[in-house]
């Protein structure tokens, strides 16, 4: 189906999602989701590798960026080690 590897590659879910999923493909094109995945595999399609950074749309992730980079550049001192 190339309708199913115009759509894995040139548009975006509408729910904001930033990649499809076999079962939100099958969904949107009223398929299975093994035909979906057979299409992908035919085509070599992985949408979940993506080349591109995304950035996470959760509110506080600038808060908890700013923790696991604080604890990568200063990990705590395990005591008695």
């Amino acid at each position: 189906m190339a309708e199913v590897v115009a759509l894995t590659m040139k548009e975006l879910r509408a729910d904001g999602s930033t990649q499809w999923s076999t079962r939100s493909m099958a969904k949107r094109m009223n398929v299975s989701h093994d035909t979906v995945a057979r299409i992908w595999k035919d085509h070599g399609l992985k949408p979940w590798k993506i080349d591109t950074l995304t950035v996470s749309t959760d509110q506080p992730f600038e808060e908890k960026l700013v923790d696991v980079v604080g604890l990568y550049m200063n990990p705590p001192q395990r005591g008695g080690l």
